[in-house]
């Protein structure tokens, strides 16, 4: 299985302007089991310091003992339906965030062709195999919005343009963006760590969710104790 952090909907240039080390971004809360939670709110794009710092962070708390929890929509490419559901995926959200190898860019936004800018990667954060995600899988995404919003209808263009090709199709109507990129997927990631009252964490997690994720951890327990919102 594979994952992606699904850059939302505001505007990416302005969440990498001024991020160039994580130390100043994090926020630590502590719940009433005396069990902290660091949250390190990520950017999907920036520079290699930025990443190298994030890295740092992780690697430091792993040897403390905190487990490492973190966002990434899970890619089951082994899946019959895989393809079809990241077409829907794309129609929803204007661009294809299965471009998973990062070969080809064109079907991603220009932001993430930005000179001396590169894509956040487990690797660079120092994200393991056996870390955490508490994200959703596509497959789960496809399925709950569409119970929600009805079934997504690829038209013939979505069906012709290649997942590799820049996203042209046009709508009359563009779909509801926000239950599928942040709603859905705060909620699954409040709920999964919920079950970790137990534990240190680490949380690696996009900043244009901070205030949703900020307000869940409140209501589970949580207290802030270090960093500012």
């Amino acid at each position: 299985m594979l994952s992606f952090s699904l850059v939302s909907c505001q505007s990416i240039l302005a969440k990498i302007v001024s991020d160039k080390n994580i130390n100043k971004k994090k926020l630590v809360y502590k719940n009433k089991q005396g069990k902290y939670l660091v949250y390190l709110p990520t950017v999907h794009i920036g520079k290699k310091e930025y990443y190298y710092s994030i890295k740092k962070e992780v690697d430091s708390l792993r040897k403390e003992g905190f487990i490492i929890a973190y966002e990434g929509i899970i890619f089951e490419i082994e899946k019959n339906d895989f393809e079809k559901n990241a077409r829907k995926a794309r129609k929803i959200i204007g661009y294809n965030i299965a471009n998973i190898n990062y070969n080809n860019i064109n079907s991603l936004p220009k932001e993430y062709s930005i000179k001396n800018y590169i894509v956040q990667s487990n690797e660079k954060t120092g994200i393991v195999n056996t870390d955490y995600n508490v994200d959703m899988s596509l497959h789960d995404l496809i399925e709950k919005y569409e119970l929600k919003y009805g079934s997504v209808i690829l038209s013939e263009c979505d069906l012709q343009t290649p997942l590799s090709a820049k996203y042209i199709c046009k709508e009359k109507k563009k779909l509801p963006k926000y239950y599928f990129t942040d709603e859905l997927r705060n909620n699954e990631a409040l709920t999964k760590i919920s079950l970790l009252i137990n534990k240190n964490i680490v949380l690696l997690y996009g900043k244009g969710h901070k205030f949703m994720i900020h307000a869940g951890l409140l209501n589970n327990g949580y207290e802030l104790v270090s960093g500012k919102l």
